[in-house]
């Protein structure tokens, strides 16, 4: 383990080493899993059980197989952990000020999504939190078929990427499409449009 000098924050290269420094009883406020999907179930399970936590943190997107996201609710649920998903689109000040925009709409909302290579299978749930977050409306059907597998693949190992188009429809007639071109790396544009709103967000500041 390494520690962190005056600062007081120590570093442990797994839990076991924790626990064994800390005691059996130790209880964490806070627990942040940040680590690649194929482990992350495993590895939460496992630091729930250690440590207790009340509230937890988990990276995106949060697990590869669609047993596991039942399993953790059960377990979340059964020790009354809070819990989020890190989508910190949410908390940016200019979408917040959309936010407040899109609240006034007269109609459903359409927002398009497009870049190049921006890893649209790993970051697809950024924009679908994103379009929640704006309209509170409940998604009701997600069409896939536009997608492909990317032709240069994951940067990690055992990954396969994605491109292509994914559309998204809500209860009240609004759309999500989120289009990855894959064929070169293409900075991220948002637009976002209802009955007298239109908004571009280049995100690259």
């Amino acid at each position: 383990s390494a520690h962190g000098g005056n600062s007081g924050l120590e570093f442990f290269a797994d839990m076991r080493e924790l626990q064994a420094s800390h005691g059996q009883g130790l209880a964490a406020d806070l627990v942040i899993v940040a680590t690649t999907s194929s482990v992350r179930f495993n590895l939460a399970s496992e630091a729930i059980e250690r440590f207790h936590p009340a509230r937890i943190v988990f990276e995106k997107f949060l697990f590869p197989r669609r047993s596991e996201y039942a399993l953790m609710q059960q377990m979340l649920d059964a020790r009354q952990i809070e819990a989020w998903v890190h989508c910190s689109r949410n908390e940016a000040p200019g979408y917040h000020a959309i936010r407040a925009l899109v609240a006034k709409r007269a109609g459903p909302v359409h927002m398009t999504v497009t870049g190049g290579r921006f890893a649209l299978a790993s970051n697809a749930i950024h924009f679908l939190a994103l379009y929640n977050h704006l309209t509170g409306v409940r998604a009701i059907s997600a069409d896939s078929s536009g997608l492909k597998e990317a032709d240069a693949g994951n940067r990690r190992e055992g990954y396969c990427e994605l491109t292509g188009d994914l559309l998204v429809r809500y209860s009240d007639g609004g759309t999500l499409t989120i289009t990855d071109h894959g064929t070169e790396a293409l900075p991220v544009t948002i637009s976002i449009t209802a009955p007298d709103i239109a908004v571009t967000v280049d995100e690259r500041g």
